[in-house]
């Protein structure tokens, strides 16, 4: 599964203040390292978006101007899809032109009199010194195509006049977390992202998004993510908003930044609900790891398309072997660890494996158990490969015998905790024990090959 990161920049990424991301660079590099995309949504100009990317070391596709257009590295996906051609990019375009959205503000500004200055309006000394930039960046964000920046200096409660107005026009206006924007109304960062996640689909199949941001104008961009987060801003608090699964840093701008990809990397690969107790087998192993010598040899049965195999083998630097009885899938799981050199697929059947005996140190199984034909002779297999020095079998799999679990089109096959431990037992593990997790629809059932 492929994760894909989109995140605003100022006051998220970036310090709100002086632009700073020192903070953020170690969480960056780690999202470098796993070739997660990091996607930036924002405000900002194509310049200014070059001018960060150039300095973080980021190839990956960006939003300018709050949704105003993508764009896409030239080849950066192995596929067509309709675009205008622009130098090395790949763009498409929701914005209005630059020029309609200044006569726009023009008028709404003779007709009510408020006092409204763009971008446009100011030097990029002026804007230097309202944005604390440099005189140089501040050229750089004045260099807008699909959005204009303003101040509105007015009493908060004429907002609601000025947003009419705009409406008026034709367009729409959103408020960042130090200026006023006016762009299309098709101009939206929700709408962008979704546009690049069908994109992001169409090269790796199965995708997972996340968003982060801190200010009004970042919630169509948090609305279209599979996992928002939010950062605090300079005043200690977040965005007063709510939305399923919400995710609110503790660290303002680029140290929540950081707070929230470490999250994301404890999830790398791994659906919501399997987080938890992959995370608990991951404990087992690793302190198997230290009780002996040498690096791990581990077993992943019903391994599917990779998942569990290549997770464990990146997060402890164990060897891994995965099996499963379906061809489509082991050529699946192939590709996507292609590049490591430690984690192998074969076609083999759970009840008859064709290794010797004592081979492995873990026997691991994610959701896969009860899809076995013969679940008690592929445990007794596992015990035959499992070495008696330090042989464990960690498995996670679906709860029986409960309401959450009921309507699950498979929940006929699924094994009660009771169930599942009694079956280690005659398997010939001891030390055994099951533990549920929070929800209680899944379990994490474990035990020793007895020496």
């Amino acid at each position: 599964m492929k994760q894909v990161l989109f995140t605003d920049l100022d006051g998220t990424m970036l310090d709100l203040y002086d632009y700073s991301y020192d903070a953020a660079l170690p969480a960056l590099e780690a999202l470098k390292t796993r070739k997660i995309p990091v996607v930036f949504c924002t405000a900002k100009t194509l310049v200014e978006n070059e001018y960060y990317r150039k300095e973080l070391g980021i190839d990956d596709p960006f939003i300018i101007e709050n949704g105003g257009a993508i764009f896409v590295p030239e080849n950066y996906f192995s596929f067509s899809f309709e675009c205008k051609k622009r130098g090395d990019y790949c763009v498409v375009e929701f914005g209005a032109l630059y020029g309609e959205l200044r006569g726009a503000l023009r008028a709404i500004r003779e007709e009510t009199g408020f006092k409204i200055t763009g971008f446009g309006d100011m030097t990029a000394e002026e804007v230097a010194a309202d944005a604390n930039l440099s005189v140089e960046l501040a050229k750089l964000a004045k260099q807008k195509e699909y959005n204009e920046s303003f101040i509105f200096d007015e009493p908060e409660s004429e907002a609601a006049v000025l947003f009419e107005k705009v409406k008026e026009k034709g367009f729409a206006v959103t408020h960042g977390g130090r200026y006023y924007n006016i762009h299309g109304k098709n101009a939206d960062k929700g709408k962008a992202v979704r546009a690049l996640t069908e994109l992001f689909k169409r090269e790796y199949g199965e995708v997972k998004t996340f968003g982060v941001g801190d200010s009004m104008n970042d919630i169509s961009m948090l609305n279209a993510v599979e996992h928002p987060a939010v950062v605090k801003n300079k005043k200690g608090a977040w965005l007063d908003i709510s939305l399923p699964g919400l995710y609110k840093a503790k660290g303002e701008g680029p140290e929540g930044w950081a707070e929230v990809v470490e999250k994301l990397l404890k999830q790398e690969n791994l659906l919501d609900n399997e987080v938890e107790l992959v995370g608990k087998l991951l404990e087992r192993i690793e302190s198997g790891k230290e009780q002996g010598k040498g690096k791990l040899n581990v077993l992943d049965v019903g391994c599917g398309t990779g998942r569990l195999s290549m997770y464990l083998n990146e997060k402890v630097g164990c060897d891994v072997t995965g099996i499963d009885m379906l061809q489509k899938k082991i050529e699946k799981a192939k590709t996507r660890c292609s590049s490591s050199g430690n984690v192998e697929f074969e076609m083999q059947s759970a009840e008859k494996m064709g290794f010797r005996n004592d081979v492995f140190d873990v026997v691991v199984s994610l959701k896969a158990l009860h899809e076995i034909p013969d679940p008690g002779e592929a445990l007794k297999e596992s015990n035959r490969v499992l070495n008696a020095r330090r042989g464990r079998i960690l498995i996670i799999d679906w709860v029986g015998g409960t309401a959450k679990t009921s309507t699950h089109a498979h929940a006929p096959k699924y094994f009660t905790p009771a169930g599942l431990e009694q079956m280690l037992s005659e398997s010939g593990f001891v030390n055994t024990r099951v533990e549920l997790n929070r929800e209680g629809e899944l379990m994490l059932a474990e035990g020793r090959k007895k020496s």
